[in-house]
């Protein structure tokens, strides 16, 4: 598959394209590790990415520059957050809004380093398969 890795802070990045195939993901793995966080966030500058089916947004959900909220992207978003404090109401929003996302929160990084091999499984699984189990409310 294809994968449009859109990096933002206060204005988003271009899109640059990763492929992965059967597993390998190296490119899209070492262009996600050399992503320098700035802690700048500010949503209402995404825009939706011409044939993307789904977006997984990796952020705290801490729109901590500029005002306006995340716009539709017209398609599901699912949330991940690994951070510390994370607004998980803004991300719940933003997951619900989009119809059929979703948000997973880790109380820490289950990727850190790779250290623990099996915490990959862990994390994709989690995206993966996050709509097959209905949450404590039966969303």
């Amino acid at each position: 598959g294809e994968v449009v890795l859109v990096g933002f802070r206060d204005t988003p990045e271009p899109g640059q394209a990763f492929r992965v195939n059967r597993g390998n993901w190296g490119e899209l793995r070492q262009a996600l590790e050399n992503i320098a966080y700035d802690g700048a966030t500010r949503f209402d500058q995404l825009s939706p990415v011409d044939g993307v089916g789904e977006v997984l947004l990796v952020s705290d959900g801490l729109a901590n520059y500029g005002a306006g909220p995340l716009p539709d992207l017209g398609v599901p978003v699912f949330c991940i957050s690994a951070a510390p404090g994370p607004d998980a109401a803004t991300l719940r929003l933003i997951a619900e809004r989009s119809g059929k996302g979703s948000i997973i929160l880790f109380a820490d990084n289950p990727n850190f380093r790779g250290y623990w091999y099996g915490t990959n499984k862990l994390f994709l699984n989690a995206v993966f398969f996050s709509t097959l189990f209905e949450g404590p409310n039966g969303n």
